[in-house]
């Protein structure tokens, strides 16, 4: 079991965060797998963004009554809850919620006791788009919101718009300059963009160094992170013994080490680590993996 010190142990919930790579998981390769729903351990995930998986009974009943009342296969939906901070919204950021819940969802925007906006009925196909309309609206609001800037930069990741994810990480970080996550994501970008106009290997390697120091050189996936940096600077043997030191640390996940052991066998090949351009890319390219070595790695 993962520990965050040797004399406390975590609870299954609290291991799965640790080992999670900043609560991503496998939550971007699930989003462009095809499939209506996610796993256990991406849904868990999933609640600590405020998003939720859920079953359209609705769809259900509807299915079963249409199949002659035999039992019918869940339908999978989504609920994505918002934060109102200080209770009180704008009459321009209403509108915009209003039209994302009737764009990609199922029209059922409803307000919550607790300061918040929840977005019902939205279905996998839309997640991502939803959630960076909502990203969007909060750093066209708030400027100064680095953890808008940072999950819209995510956003651009995922969907391989490497160029407007990283304007976004370097705004954020210029308002919170030692953000682990920022400053790791940010290297990850730099090191392993397929646009050769993006890769910067300095700073890329500044980047996860200053990663590294804030862990504590503790994290494997950072550690991966600072790996790809030499190995874009062509220094593959510090590339190596950075992923070995990754394997060393990371917990008994076979997902993690699984995709640790794949950046080693590329550096020990004198290769860099190239992530996909989008999704789409991985799919036409028949690999259902996006965090393969030229398929790519889009959920750092």
């Amino acid at each position: 079991m993962a520990t965050t010190d040797e004399n406390v142990k975590l609870n299954p919930v609290e291991e799965a965060k640790v080992t999670s790579r900043y609560l991503r998981g496998t939550i971007g390769e699930e989003l462009a797998d095809g499939n209506d729903h996610f796993g256990k351990g991406s849904e868990a995930l999933l609640k600590t963004h405020g998003t939720y998986q859920q079953d359209d009974r609705d769809a259900r009943a509807a299915a079963r009554a249409a199949g002659g009342g035999g039992k019918a296969e869940k339908s999978f939906i989504f609920m994505v809850r918002t934060r109102i901070p200080g209770g009180k919204m704008t009459s321009e950021q209403m509108l915009a919620e209003l039209a994302i819940c009737d764009e990609l969802g199922n029209a059922t925007l409803r307000i919550t006791t607790r300061q918040g906006l929840q977005h019902h009925g939205i279905p996998k196909t839309t997640l991502k788009e939803c959630i960076r309309r909502i990203t969007d609206k909060l750093v066209k609001t708030d400027p100064a919101n680095w953890r808008a800037l940072r999950l819209r930069g995510d956003a651009y990741l995922s969907l391989g718009n490497q160029a407007a994810a990283i304007k976004d990480y370097d705004a954020a970080l210029k308002i919170e300059p030692k953000e682990p996550g920022l400053l790791n994501n940010l290297a990850w970008v730099l090191a392993t963009s397929p646009d050769d106009k993006l890769r910067d290997a300095k700073r890329a390697r500044e980047l996860a160094e200053l990663a590294c120091e804030a862990t504590q050189y503790k994290l494997p996936h950072i550690l991966s992170t600072l790996g790809a940096a030499y190995a874009e600077a062509g220094d593959f043997d510090g590339a190596k013994k950075w992923l070995l030191k990754a394997l060393d640390l990371a917990a008994d996940d076979d997902a993690q080490k699984d995709h640790l052991r794949k950046e080693l066998a590329s550096y020990e090949k004198r290769e860099p680590w190239r992530e996909l351009q989008t999704p789409d890319d991985d799919k036409s390219a028949g690999d259902k993996n996006p965090d393969e070595k030229k398929s790519g790695d889009s959920s750092k």
